[in-house]
């Protein structure tokens, strides 16, 4: 938290940033890429706020909140070292609200043809009742980075899900990245999703 926000939460959870932001834990994943061990973890702002509404504490409903994340590497003697920090990744949820994580349905992860990790975060998308069954997809690139719009961690959206269903993940010709097909709730059949390069997202593909 302290290496994403550049303050110092006290071990807190969730504490308040700069402008009305407040910053949340979201999850912590180790994993392997490229041949070594690394540790994610992921946070999320909720968005700033000035004058009338900071004073009032209204929510805005349609307000989604900035993913971020913290990543460290093990070296030899399993040591972790900050590899890097990036304080925006991608924006999600709704009402000043991350998707919360289910632990009861357990993180995928895909190794893609360059060496990238996909992972698929179960979550429950949407507030109180209204909260469905979800998978939220990040992807990690453990490369350097070859422009200025590159990041090492990407949120690529949001797919729906069957609370009892797992993602599977499909090879694509021509494509880095996998299709994702998926039970919804309610559904027999299964939806497609496939990633949109030009919107760097996921998106449900006509049948």
């Amino acid at each position: 938290m302290t290496a994403i926000s550049d303050i110092d939460g006290g071990g807190a959870l969730s504490y308040d940033v700069e402008n009305g932001s407040k910053i949340h834990y979201w999850h912590g994943l180790e994993f392997e890429a490229d041949g070594k061990r690394y540790y994610t973890g992921f946070a999320w702002f909720t968005p700033t706020r000035y004058g009338a509404d900071r004073q009032s504490g209204r929510i805005d409903p349609a307000a989604k909140v900035t993913l971020a994340h913290a990543t460290y590497v093990a070296d030899g003697n399993n040591a972790w070292t900050l590899q890097g920090s990036e304080p925006y990744i991608g924006e999600f949820g709704q009402a000043e609200q991350g998707n919360v994580i289910d632990t009861a349905r357990k993180p995928q992860t895909f190794t893609t043809a360059s060496g990238r990790v996909l992972l698929a975060l179960p979550t429950r998308a949407g507030t109180g009742d209204a909260a469905s069954p979800a998978f939220e997809m990040l992807v990690f690139n453990p490369h350097e980075l070859q422009g200025t719009k590159e990041r090492k961690w990407t949120y690529l959206g949001t797919v729906p899900a069957a609370a009892a269903a797992p993602l599977e993940l499909v090879p694509v010709d021509g494509s880095d990245l996998p299709a994702l097909r998926v039970k919804t709730a309610g559904g027999d059949n299964a939806t497609e999703y496939r990633y949109d390069p030009g919107h760097n997202t996921y998106r449900p593909i006509s049948r």
